[in-house]
């Protein structure tokens, strides 16, 4: 199981809101939301996208937990 930290790596990243974010990713809005509340797993292009844009690997953005 993973928990996803997106919504915190956004505002440490100094996005204002998801909105801001979704437009420099590329990724849509109510996708990115739905990721962040668990409702549905990133494709590995979402993944790809918001990795490059905040400049993280996806193990620092979705943690393991035991």
């Amino acid at each position: 199981m993973y928990k996803c930290e997106l919504k915190i790596m956004i505002l440490q990243k100094g996005y204002k809101n998801v909105k801001a974010f979704s437009e420099s990713c590329g990724v849509n809005a109510n996708t990115l939301s739905s990721i962040m509340n668990g409702h549905r797993l990133p494709s590995f292009d979402s993944v790809y996208k918001i990795c490059r844009t905040l400049d993280m690997r996806p193990d620092e953005i979705w943690k393991e937990q035991e």
